[in-house]
């Protein structure tokens, strides 16, 4: 299991982890941005919501890049 360190929701810890496996469907505003300024919204399978800031934001979109090019059949 892959797990990620995301920025909590409003009035939680600072941040938590997530497994990468949950994730729905995730947004990547990181093309043309500074590293620092990248970021990922990500969808959970259980409805919730994180923001995925930084290096993170790069890492994941690799990350779900090579899933989905090992899950499309030769």
């Amino acid at each position: 299991m892959t797990t990620l360190k995301v920025e909590a929701k409003q009035g939680e810890a600072t941040s938590t982890y997530v497994s990468v496996e949950q994730i729905v469907r995730a947004d990547f505003y990181t093309e043309g941005r500074e590293r620092n300024l990248a970021y990922a919204m990500v969808f959970m399978t259980d409805g919730n919501r994180y923001r995925v800031e930084g290096e993170q934001a790069f890492a994941l979109e690799t990350h779900m890049a090579q899933a989905r090019i090992s899950l499309t059949p030769p």
